[in-house]
């Protein structure tokens, strides 16, 4: 068995034990639009105050299963605020269209919780709301065919605000008002200096910060007409979020200011107006803790321990990248290929992204549920695979079936 090395960050404080429930579920979206119930058991009788949404350009039956043209998207809706959207896609094989955007919805109630796009073209665009026992949905877009979805809804005694913030051309703090003091700020953006726009190169970021226990995110890009193999991806430690530019790191953003009426966000060097959005959460007492991962080189059993409590649910990034916190430019092996965000809970749903140019469609895309954990690389959206054993009492543990030679880098967010 091996276990993950993590950083000394503790847990967030702990508090009165609060009834905040985390549910996760995994859905096909059907071929019609239009209004669509997706409820979860575990949300029975409960109306969801916070979620986040998961999607991939995936159609497969089979589960995992993998599809051409990668695209991946996250979403977030809050109690007040404006939801947002962040996709990327990689789909060089036909034209050099990589793209990014980031869409708000119009409304503090409502987001275009999903959007995914192959070749500049909107293919599955809806706005979700929180209902009793989990989310109603509301389709404008379904092309092509059922593509599959998941969100991880938040209820309970709990608060949450969604927004987008424009980062402006300073380097200063920028003050978010949330009227709360959050435990958590999750952090997405897309590289783009507008909102509600599709723009060229494929850049995403996911970031995860905790009060008082650290922030770590992901960055990936990949620039129109690139030789094959130059998608690139880096896990950062001590950021919450920035953005890649042509391999280089051009500027990252740092949660910090917590106080009981929001947090702040600080760029390292001018966001050139870059817009990102967050979704800030008290978790009503409850505790959250974040722990760097990397994966065994054996397939078999992995204890991922650190987070001093047992977890009801979990977040789980996993690149193809080989170190923390690299070097610029990115461009050797250790940093191409692929990501995937998992969202683990009673039920798993893992979305993985594998960008790679070329003239063959490789770019992919892949889901997996009913306790499946992926990870992409460099030639296979499915090359890391693992099951989640259970909760424990210190994390989590996983049992391996997939493996790589050299350990990849990612980091897992423990929810109590």
């Amino acid at each position: 068995m091996s276990v993950v090395q993590v950083l000394p960050y503790p847990a967030t404080a702990a508090g009165p034990a609060g009834d905040m429930t985390v549910a996760v579920q995994s859905f096909a979206t059907g071929t019609t639009t239009g209004p669509q119930s997706q409820l979860n058991a575990t949300l029975t009788g409960l109306t969801p105050k916070a979620a986040l949404f998961f999607g991939s350009y995936h159609n497969v039956v089979s589960d995992p299963g993998e599809t051409a043209r990668a695209s991946i998207s996250i979403g977030a809706l809050g109690q007040t605020g404006t939801g947002s959207v962040v996709s990327g896609q990689s789909y060089d094989a036909f034209g050099n269209t990589n793209t990014n955007s980031l869409y708000q919805s119009d409304n503090g109630s409502n987001t275009g919780a999903y959007l995914l796009r192959t070749a500049s073209t909107t293919r599955l665009q809806g706005r979700a709301a929180f209902a009793s026992g989990g989310m109603d949905l509301n389709f404008a877009t379904i092309s092509g065919f059922s593509y599959r979805a998941s969100y991880m809804a938040f209820a309970g005694t709990i608060a949450s605000k969604a927004d987008v913030v424009d980062l402006g051309t300073g380097t200063g703090a920028i003050s978010i008002a949330t009227a709360f003091e959050p435990d958590v700020v999750f952090v997405l953006g897309s590289g783009g200096i507008a909102t509600n726009s599709i723009q060229t190169n494929m850049t995403l970021s996911f970031g995860v910060a905790v009060n008082g226990g650290g922030q770590y995110c992901l960055l990936a890009e990949e620039v129109n007409g690139l030789a094959d193999g130059t998608p690139i991806q880096a896990v950062l430690t001590n950021r919450a979020g920035g953005n890649l530019t042509g391999g280089s790191l051009a500027y990252h953003l740092t949660i910090g200011g917590f106080s009981g009426t929001g947090f702040t966000i600080t760029p390292s060097a001018s966001a050139g107006d870059d817009d990102i959005s967050y979704l800030a959460l008290d978790l009503g007492g409850r505790r959250a803790k974040l722990v760097l991962l990397t994966t065994p080189t054996a397939i078999g059993s992995q204890a991922i321990t650190g987070a001093g409590f047992t977890p009801q649910a979990a977040i789980v990034v996993l690149t193809t990248s080989e170190t923390f916190d690299p070097s610029y430019p990115l461009a050797s092996s250790a940093n191409t290929g692929g990501f995937s965000i998992a969202a683990l809970a009673d039920n798993t749903a893992s979305h993985s992204f594998r960008a790679q140019s070329g003239a063959a469609i490789t770019n992919t895309a892949s889901q997996a549920t009913n306790g499946t954990l992926i990870g992409a690389s460099h030639v296979d959206c499915d090359a890391l695979k693992a099951t989640l054993d259970s909760f424990d009492s210190d994390g989590m543990t996983l049992n391996w079936s997939a493996v790589a030679g050299t350990g990849k880098k990612g980091f897992v967010l423990f929810l109590e």
